[in-house]
C-alpha cells in the first residue's frame, strides 16, 4: 500500500509510504498510527512490524532518522478506496494497492518516482518478497 497525496514543494501528487514525525511510543506506535491516519488500515499489534532500516534523513542538515518498517496486510482486511488523513493537517491522502511488481514496473519506466525513503522501503519489500527490482 502506498498513498498518492499533493506536495506543495514539487507541485505535483507523489505516491509515498504512510509516514510521520514520531512521537511517544517510538518508531513502531508512529507507524501504527501514521497508517490508520492516512489508509484507514488498523495493525492490532506494533510488534508485528519488521523494522528493516534506521538512517540518517539529511545528517548536513537536520539530526533526524528515517525509519522503515514493514507489515503483512491481508487483502480482506484493506479499506475501500478513499480520500484519508487528517484534516485538522490539511493531510489529504488516497489509498493506492497495486502488486509490487507493478509499482516496480511502473518506476522502471519513469511512470512514477518516490522519495528516497519510499523507494528504499519498496526495495526492503521486494527482497522480503523474493520481487526482482
Amino acid at each position: 500500500v502506498l498513498v498518492a497525496q499533493f506536495r506543495n514543494a514539487g507541485e505535483t501528487v507523489t505516491w509515498e509510504a504512510p509516514c510521520g514525525a514520531i512521537n511517544s511510543g517510538g518508531a513502531r506506535l508512529t507507524m501504527v498510527r501514521e497508517l490508520y491516519e492516512e489508509t484507514s488500515i488498523r495493525i492490532d499489534d506494533p510488534v508485528n512490524i519488521e523494522i528493516v532500516f534506521k538512517e540518517y534523513l539529511l545528517p548536513s542538515l537536520v539530526n533526524a532518522f528515517g525509519w522503515g518498517g514493514i507489515v503483512e496486510i491481508k487483502r480482506e482486511n484493506l479499506p475501500p478506496a478513499a480520500i484519508y488523513g487528517k484534516q485538522q493537517e490539511e493531510e489529504f491522502t488516497l489509498l493506492i494497492v497495486k502488486p509490487l511488481t507493478e509499482i516496480i514496473e511502473m518506476r522502471k519506466r519513469g511512470q512514477i518516482f518516490f522519495d528516497l525513503w519510499t523507494s528504499r522501503l519498496i526495495n526492503e519489500v521486494a527482497k522480503k518478497t523474493g520481487t526482482p527490482f
